[in-house]
């Protein structure tokens, strides 16, 4: 679920449909929690009290008593079936609560052993009279809650920090991992025998982790592992040889991090970074279907982190409040280090080039504008009278010239701010003006993208995680826009796309889906109808 949309995947086809709309908007602390019977029950989020309850057989939503404090960040929620729901409502604090389903009354409870936050959850594990708990995504922290004795035990620490915990409907295992990173960490505890067996060096997770779920569909033996990072389709633990399968391996390197990037050669060559302050650099042959390695950049590359590709080379800012800048040669899978950015680049930045100056916006909620000289080797901006600043700040920049080297005079840059405004600028002028506006708002503080195909009069644009998946493409001649069929990937920070002739390649952390331009049509549409 996200924003009002709610949706369910049927565990046996592995397709999905989207459900009623929640009745407000969700944020940071919202929970679900299946209450037995014909209900699902939910916090809002967001530090509200708002509470609700979801009929499955009739598709509604109805508001119940408000939890009585306001949940945030780490909130969650579990139940034994047995007219008790219990909440931890995060936000840095230890509160927790029951909620009695017949009644619909909420009772304060002892308060948790410690205080929760973001990558706190709660569980039942289906058999016994204890919930299990982890707290927040720095700790080790790990205790349970007697519902008989009403009180909370402190348990062993897990073996690496954690900040979701989930049982999948079987055996004796809770599964644990830290959001948000490449499989770092994870392990599971025993709690018949109340032991935990680290998993991240033999067993780590082959994508891109996020808040997820681990069931058992009672087909093989096998787990299966959903979440927003492979939501098209599940990977397989088996919990006994602790191996996975079903892995997708069309990303090299376990897929994209948060800020990696796409470039294409305008060949047979699409260039990928990983992103995540990684310095790994691949490369993909579209002909041949296959990822090489090449040699690693010189530096780490993360928040605002971009490239773009003048003759043959490549040129990369390093971003994330660095002034890192490289150049790379395909032919001689070199790197060289150029002079640096004349101030830290982060949210927001981007480069493109004409065929003879490198464009950079600076980002972070700023209006400057440079362009770098490749044979004087100097950045030149406002102050040099090279450029002029941008009409106002941008954060979400993605610089783009659609054109052949050296045959067109404009540029284009979303200016991000989860704002529809759209910049263009006069290269031979010097001036900024406003384009027509966008169909979506662009994302702040996340990866816009505008990508061009390499010939033609359309650029493509995708949105960030403000609109989730849209897609659109913007005639750059008549300044009209028009919307296209949605991504299948959702668009967050781990989403990198670049058209390539009648294509557009785009990934989200393990799985790369392809959109043909032509028939405006994915070749994985997304599951959901």
């Amino acid at each position: 679920w996200r924003g009002t949309a709610l949706g369910r995947v049927d565990i046996t086809t592995e397709k999905g449909e989207f459900l009623a709309d929640i009745p407000m908007p969700i944020s940071h602390g919202a929970a679900l929690v299946y209450g037995g019977g014909d209900f699902i029950y939910a916090t809002r989020g967001g530090g509200t009290k708002h509470f609700y309850r979801y009929s499955i057989s009739a598709d509604t939503w109805t508001r119940m008593a408000d939890v009585p404090y306001g949940a945030g960040y780490g909130a969650s929620m579990a139940s034994n079936n047995a007219d008790r729901i219990y909440c931890l409502v995060g936000g840095g604090t230890n509160r927790f609560y029951m909620y009695t389903i017949s009644t619909n009354t909420w009772t304060t409870l002892p308060v948790a052993t410690r205080t929760v936050n973001r990558g706190g959850s709660l569980v039942y594990p289906g058999v016994g009279n204890d919930l299990f708990a982890v707290f927040d995504t720095t700790s080790t922290t790990f205790s349970r809650y007697s519902m008989a004795g009403d009180q909370w035990v402190p348990l062993t620490v897990s073996p690496v920090p954690v900040g979701d915990l989930c049982y999948p409907g079987t055996g004796n295992y809770l599964y644990a991992w830290y959001e948000e990173t490449w499989g770092n960490y994870f392990a599971r505890y025993n709690f018949a025998t109340q032991l935990w067996e680290n998993l991240s060096s033999t067993s780590q997770m082959p994508i891109y982790q996020y808040k997820g779920i681990f069931y058992d569909p009672g087909i093989d033996g096998s787990l299966r592992w959903l979440t927003m990072g492979n939501y098209a389709r599940t990977l397989s633990f088996d919990p006994v040889a602790l191996t996975w399968s079903n892995v997708y391996t069309g990303v090299i390197g376990g897929g994209v991090g948060r800020w990696g990037r796409m470039l294409y050669d305008g060949s047979d060559y699409i260039y990928q970074t990983t992103g995540d302050g990684g310095s790994s650099f691949v490369r993909y042959s579209i002909s041949a279907d296959q990822w090489v390695t090449m040699r690693s950049m010189p530096f780490g590359v993360y928040y605002g982190h971009d490239m773009t590709l003048v003759d043959t080379n490549i040129y990369v800012i390093q971003s994330y409040s660095n002034t890192g800048f490289a150049s790379y040669d395909p032919a001689a899978n070199a790197w060289t280090v150029l002079p640096v950015t004349p101030e830290y680049t982060n949210y927001g930045s981007s480069i493109a080039s004409d065929g003879t100056y490198i464009y950079c916006l600076r980002g972070t909620s700023t209006v400057t504008f440079w362009r770098y000289d490749r044979m004087a080797q100097i950045w030149e901006g406002a102050a040099q009278g090279a450029t002029t600043d941008t009409p106002a700040t941008v954060n979400g920049g993605s610089l783009v010239y659609p054109y052949a080297p050296g045959t067109g005079d404009f540029l284009f840059t979303p200016r991000g701010h989860n704002t529809k405004t759209f910049y263009k600028y006069q290269i031979s002028t010097k001036t900024w003006s406003e384009a027509a506006e966008a169909p979506y708002p662009f994302s702040s503080n996340e990866k816009n993208t505008l990508t061009y195909p390499g010939s033609g009069d359309y650029i493509y644009a995708f949105f960030g995680s403000i609109s989730g998946y849209g897609l659109a493409r913007y005639d750059f001649v008549n300044d009209i826009w028009e919307t296209l069929a949605p991504s299948p990937l959702w668009q967050n920070q781990v989403f990198v796309a670049v058209a390539a002739g009648d294509k557009i390649y785009t990934a989200n952390s393990v799985d790369m889906v392809t959109y043909t331009i032509s028939t405006n049509t994915w070749d994985h549409p997304r599951n959901y109808n």
